[in-house]
């Protein structure tokens, strides 16, 4: 999903937070350490202040979210190369 699909989807809801703060809140959930989908959309319902109708019909769009969010591949990415003397 990206920050377009997430305002839509926040648009579309009528949620009223920005992707960017959501954005932020989901790294510093996420920097305490791993946690379970489950609790991640709880969490996430709650910090969204979300009713019972919104939270229903984001609950998938914030499950594949989160699923793609957190198996992103950083294959691609190289580390310098550091030589010695």
């Amino acid at each position: 999903m990206t920050f377009d699909q997430l305002e839509e989807l926040f648009y579309s809801l009528k949620i009223n937070a920005s992707p960017s703060a959501f954005h932020g809140f989901l790294c510093g959930r996420l920097t305490c350490g791993a946690v379970a989908i489950d609790l991640l959309v709880e969490a996430s319902t709650e910090w969204l202040a979300l009713s019972e109708e919104q939270a229903d019909a984001a609950d998938s769009d914030f499950r594949d979210f989160y699923e793609a969010s957190l198996t992103v591949s950083y294959t691609h990415l190289t580390l310098p190369t550091i030589y010695s003397v």
